[in-house]
């Protein structure tokens, strides 16, 4: 199983210079070899840009991973704009933003573009709380990772 979905497909647009990969052997309750993909942001931090499950370390299953990888890249329209990628980019990823402020300004931002009816920024402002770091302000996140490898802290 592959996945990369639009905010990944971003991070690899912009992130993308640098990539690493580690795959998990056997670690989990399926058996299945987990394999993140994981890029550095301008703040460096560790970032997924996707992820893949493996039922085996074959050369096929790794070939296979890499063309899907290859072809999942193939950004969006609406993140082609880079003026709303870089409005876009900005308002969820601050930090110091209000939930109420982030809420309006997402709406404008909806508006603006028209990206009202986008499901998939619709699925995403649904989830807003389990990813926009307003959300996350009163809650003390640091110490979480404490490991020298990115790919393997991912895992």
């Amino acid at each position: 199983m592959f996945w990369a979905d639009e905010t990944d497909k971003l991070y690899y647009k912009e992130f993308g210079d640098v990539i690493s990969f580690d795959a998990t052997f056997r670690t989990n309750k399926y058996g299945m070899i987990f394999v993140p993909f994981t890029a550095i942001d301008n703040h460096k931090r560790s970032i997924n840009i996707v992820g893949g499950l493996l039922s085996n370390e074959s050369i096929e299953s790794y070939c296979w991973l890499l063309e899907a990888f290859l072809k999942a890249h193939v950004s969006a329209d609406f993140f082609k704009n880079t003026h709303f990628r870089k409005r876009f980019t900005k308002l969820v990823w601050n930090v110091y933003i209000e939930p109420e402020v982030f809420e309006s300004k997402w709406k404008l931002l909806m508006r603006k573009f028209k990206l009202q009816d986008k499901r998939w920024f619709k699925d995403m402002y649904r989830d807003r709380k389990l990813w926009i770091p307003a959300y996350f302000k009163d809650m003390p996140l640091h110490g979480l990772m404490k490991t020298t490898s990115r790919s393997g802290s991912v895992n």
